[in-house]
């Protein structure tokens, strides 16, 4: 279910119980009310055989609103609202994982970005929640208890109208933000893909797992490396893989190493050999990568403007004389101390 589909079914089922709820009762409101979520749950089941945990959280809110409804005592709407907000504390603090551990293994709830963005949400409504019990305890703590149960309703439909309202702008802000960026997949330490998410998310110390491909290209014993610009906001200015960069979302491992390469380094043709692959983190990103290597002698030309300074070829001798000065990126360094540089003169590489 969309975003939009999704707080469409929710609003609806708010409507439907306390539209129904005013004219014909309780009972006749949890009834209609449910109609919604467990049709969607039904269906989702039938459709993809696993459970739609949003329609089961709206499932849930009825069935709270109706309890609060019958048990009509005087701190009703205050006791529910801190309910609610204790749950949410409860799994703010104890991860997701505690959610996730009961859904299918097709459940978003094991991808980063949803997680991320269920938090944010998250933290909205318990600030909603707060404010709400405070506002439910000073109407409840009035003589006239008609008037306290009017209001205490009326303020609880405001609480939810107020929600919806954030969430969908909350949508729209991020719809903007990201319209023209590139999505990446997340990934788990076995390389499978768990979601999607924008590409600057995962520079910005999200340490969300992504992968990446490298290209190391050989010639006649000689290394060819490229010149990070100082432009560059991760390792700006060191020199670095011949070929580095990221999968995009829904493209193949061999499609998008053959769009680096050809973006960087302007080769076309080439035969590349899968050499590693390892699970990278600084203090910035966290890396999934896939190193492959080739022979070539070029001629090589950089397409994109900004992202390449300089290609050179370097000699084993002038590499180790390089080593841990701060003039390769750590990534690098990493791949030459355990395999390049032990294997670049043996052969075995190409």
């Amino acid at each position: 279910m969309n975003s939009r589909l999704r707080f469409f079914s929710f609003f609806l089922t708010i409507v439907v119980f306390f539209v129904a709820e005013w004219l014909w009762g309780t009972l006749v409101a949890l009834l209609l009310s449910a109609i919604i979520p467990v049709f969607n749950l039904v269906s989702t089941y039938i459709k993809k055989r696993q459970l739609d945990t949003s329609s089961l959280f709206d499932l849930l809110v009825v069935l709270l609103f109706s309890v609060a409804e019958c048990l009509a005592f005087k701190w009703s709407f205050t006791l529910l609202a801190l309910g609610v907000l204790f749950m949410l504390i409860y799994f703010k603090v104890f991860d997701y994982s505690k959610i996730a551990s009961f859904m299918p293994s097709t459940s978003n709830l094991d991808n980063p970005y949803v997680l991320y963005k269920a938090r944010l949400s998250q933290l909205r409504l318990s600030i909603l929640l707060f404010i709400g019990a405070v506002l439910f305890f000073l109407s409840e703590s009035e003589i006239n208890s008609e008037y306290s149960s009017w209001a205490s309703k009326w303020l609880l439909i405001t609480l939810l109208l107020v929600f919806i309202a954030t969430e969908f702008i909350c949508l729209r802000v991020d719809f903007i933000k990201y319209k023209n960026a590139e999505w990446v997949p997340l990934v788990d330490e076995e390389g499978n893909v768990k979601g999607h998410c924008p590409r600057p998310l995962v520079h910005n110390g999200s340490l969300w797992l992504h992968p990446v491909v490298h290209l190391h290209v050989i010639n006649d014993g000689k290394l060819l490396l490229q010149l990070r610009p100082k432009t560059k906001k991760i390792q700006p200015g060191k020199w670095d893989t011949a070929v580095g960069g990221h999968i995009d979302a829904g493209e193949s491992l061999e499609a998008a190493l053959k769009r680096e390469v050809w973006e960087e380094i302007g080769l076309s043709n080439f035969n590349a050999r899968l050499m590693t692959r390892y699970v990278w983190q600084c203090p910035v990103e966290h890396e999934y990568v896939f190193s492959f290597v080739t022979s070539s002698m070029g001629p090589f030309v950089t397409k994109n403007v900004g992202e390449v300074d300089e290609l050179k070829f370097w000699s084993s001798e002038e590499i180790r004389s390089c080593l841990g000065k701060d003039v390769f990126t750590p990534n690098l360094e990493k791949e030459l101390v355990d395999w390049i540089l032990p294997n670049i003169n043996s052969g075995t590489l190409v």
